[in-house]
């Protein structure tokens, strides 16, 4: 009998994909057709714009109406760094916080793994991989906030243009999973690089 996975995340595991002007395309099932021998059964509850927050009460939603699954494969952090940008253009110099603070985000990033193992279901979860900083500050800036602005929030200088931002798992969980965890990991990223560390950065609790 084929396992049976279960896909819990964001936008990235929806396989979602901007064009130019920054509209978005699902290419889903073409990742799935790319595997036509695989022997898993795949149930993607994956959504746009999905935090933590979502992914929890999405899981314990499945759980309540009888979820059977072998494995649960979790991806989230995009989302739950993204900050109020605009508020950072009009204040570079206030406090500013992202949408999910680190420490609730492992608080619920274990409560949904501890859920999936208590119903028999392994976990994965997995981290997510590098970005283009360029790339990622100009998307940032695509309706008129100011680069400088941002950047002297951030406080510091941009790698060169094209270096990919190579943050950590700041939780830890993702590239190595507590050992009383149960959970398996994915690892997307390399070991944090220091050299690319920021004072103020969005990208090492978004993408984790």
């Amino acid at each position: 009998m084929p396992k049976q996975v279960y896909i819990y995340g964001d936008s990235l595991l929806k396989a979602t994909m901007p064009d130019e002007g920054y509209h978005y395309h699902f290419h889903y099932d073409e990742v799935l057709q790319r595997y036509p021998e695989r022997r898993t059964q795949v149930v993607n509850r994956s959504k746009m714009g999905a935090t933590i927050s979502k992914g929890e009460s999405l899981v314990q939603h499945d759980l309540d109406r009888g979820l059977e699954a072998d494995y649960a494969l979790v991806a989230y952090g995009g989302n739950d760094s993204d900050y109020d940008w605009v508020a950072i253009d009009a204040d570079p110099a206030g406090n500013h916080h992202p949408r999910t603070e680190l420490s609730a985000f492992r608080e619920k990033l274990r409560h949904t793994v501890t859920m999936l193992r208590e119903k028999g279901i392994q976990p994965v979860l997995m981290s997510l991989p590098p970005i283009d900083a360029t790339r990622y500050l100009a998307f940032i800036c695509r309706d008129g906030l100011r680069k400088e602005r941002i950047m002297d929030w951030l406080g510091d200088d941009l790698p060169a243009s094209g270096d990919v931002l190579r943050c950590g798992d700041p939780t830890g969980l993702c590239r190595r999973p507590a050992p009383d965890s149960g959970a398996g990991g994915v690892p997307q990223r390399p070991q944090a690089d220091a050299a690319h560390r920021r004072r103020r950065h969005p990208f090492d609790h978004a993408r984790l």
